[in-house]
């Protein structure tokens, strides 16, 4: 199995606005309700404890994930892969450096 590659902000900002990938917040609803990066689409790491029941993009679609600090973000991302997700990356530092990097944020 391969293992999720971490991506820094700018990156990740970059392939973001060539529309080529899909932004995923996995934090809860509390705290995407507080901010988050411009492109995600909410979905919380506690709905994926049962993967199959969640409505997911195909595939082959290349997605990155983002938490608030990067930890969570990795272990969904390690969760795609072995559900057969082939282009799978962690935001490296999350929201946080998402914000320090002033990348836009929709309160």
């Amino acid at each position: 199995m391969d293992e999720p590659k971490e991506i820094d902000v700018e990156k990740a900002y970059q392939l973001l606005q060539k529309k080529t990938h899909l932004l995923l917040d996995v934090r809860e609803m509390h705290e995407w309700l507080d901010g988050h990066a411009s492109e995600a689409i909410h979905l919380p790491k506690s709905k994926l404890s049962n993967i199959n029941n969640v409505e997911l993009p195909d595939k082959d679609q290349p997605i990155l994930t983002i938490c608030a600090g990067g930890v969570r973000s990795l272990h969904v991302a390690e969760l795609l892969i072995e559900n057969g997700f082939k282009d799978v990356q962690s935001v490296s530092g999350g929201l946080r450096a998402w914000k320090a990097a002033k990348l836009p944020v929709d309160d």
